[in-house]
């Protein structure tokens, strides 16, 4: 039984790590993650804040999504999708603020 928890633990690190890893080579992945984790955004509001077309936001929108990143609130929504942080996205949070800091500071 101990076996089956460290090999689940181990696979679950490693996917958030492939996660942490995926958001961190993409300029607009960060900005995006960044935002979202301030609050739950439209992609427009991400668009206007992050000074991005929507077409740029949307793409990455999509990129997060099915990294499992990024959820949809509102899924059924036809227009203004509400987006948010998963919660497997927000273990990370702590590491993509300090690599950001010191990628912005040089």
């Amino acid at each position: 039984m101990q076996e089956n928890k460290k090999k689940n633990y181990k696979t679950h690190s490693k996917s958030v790590y492939s996660m942490l890893s995926f958001v961190l080579n993409g300029k607009n992945r960060i900005r995006i993650y960044l935002q979202l984790l301030e609050e739950p955004c439209f992609a427009y509001e991400i668009a206007r804040k992050e000074y991005l077309t929507v077409s740029a936001v949307l793409r990455t929108i999509k990129d997060l999504q099915r990294a499992q990143v990024i959820t949809c609130l509102n899924p059924k929504d036809r227009n203004k999708k509400l987006y948010c942080l998963t919660e497997k996205a927000l273990l990370f949070q702590d590491e993509i603020k300090n690599k950001t800091s010191l990628q912005y500071s040089r």
